[in-house]
């Protein structure tokens, strides 16, 4: 981190050229609510260095903070994903790869505050899945030109570690089924990861909760990205003390198999 700064946040990672890139939100200067997303690379996942380059929402009218970057690429362009916070809630935004100009997305069902977009794409159709006011994991359906087609509850927040929140999921197909890792925070001051799985990526069962063990020093962990490269790779923000930051586990595929239960 640099000097002053204390909190990244939300990690989104893709390869880009011949290397890694992260995008992730930063906090600045803690005066201020406010965030913008930052980029760093990396060769290997593991070490990582910042790069000059960043998305910042100080042109955007009511807009206090990016976060939740997420690129989607589809029809051989890439248009990048944000959850946009106000200051009563928060929205999704999105831009084309250049980050020219960045746009409300309205093809929304719901009235109220959306957060931390992911986006999968399944034959013809397009899933957005995202968290509906902190207390559900909900999802939209689009055909391949972005047209509304459907929009269902994946699941609301029951267990007694997702009485605070549930937001950011991570969706991804392994070995014949779909699984959700997303965050979970019993209260304001502790937050884990759990996990949920499915068969057709609409009905959806919770199916693990808690998968990293907290400790004194550490009792937020939230907001996970992962990455198969031979092994498997969980990105996620921690809380230590009163800063923020990103780190990660490396799995074999067996222990991550242990972890899903199969």
């Amino acid at each position: 981190m640099n000097k002053g700064e204390y909190k990244y946040l939300s990690p989104f990672i893709h390869k880009y050229k011949n290397s890694y890139e992260m995008l992730f939100c930063n906090r600045g200067l803690n005066k201020n609510f406010y965030g913008e997303i930052n980029f760093a690379k990396s060769k290997n996942l593991k070490v990582w260095k910042k790069i000059k380059k960043k998305i910042t929402p100080n042109d955007y009218n009511k807009i206090k903070s990016f976060i939740n970057p997420f690129i989607f690429k589809h029809n051989r362009k890439s248009i990048l994903f944000l959850e946009a916070q106000m200051k009563s809630k928060s929205e999704i935004f999105y831009s084309d790869s250049q980050f020219s100009k960045i746009r409300k997305f309205k093809k929304l069902p719901y009235k109220g505050s959306y957060l931390s977009p992911f986006l999968l794409k399944e034959g013809n159709k397009i899933f957005m899945f995202y968290s509906y006011s902190k207390k559900s994991i909900r999802c939209s359906v689009y055909d391949k030109e972005f047209r509304f087609l459907e929009s269902f509850i994946c699941f609301n927040a029951n267990l007694d570690n997702e009485k605070f929140s549930i937001y950011s999921p991570y969706v991804f197909k392994f070995r014949k089924n779909y699984y959700m890792f997303y965050s979970a925070w019993k209260n304001k001051n502790e937050g884990n990861i759990n996990i949920a799985q499915s068969k057709n990526c609409i009905d959806w069962k919770k199916t693990k909760k808690n998968v990293f063990k907290l400790t004194n020093q550490i009792k937020i962990i939230s907001e996970p990205f992962i990455v198969f490269k031979r092994k498997v790779y969980i990105f996620y923000e921690f809380k230590i003390k009163s800063l923020w930051n990103i780190n990660f586990e490396i799995l074999s595929i067996k222990q991550f198999c242990k972890l899903l239960k199969i």
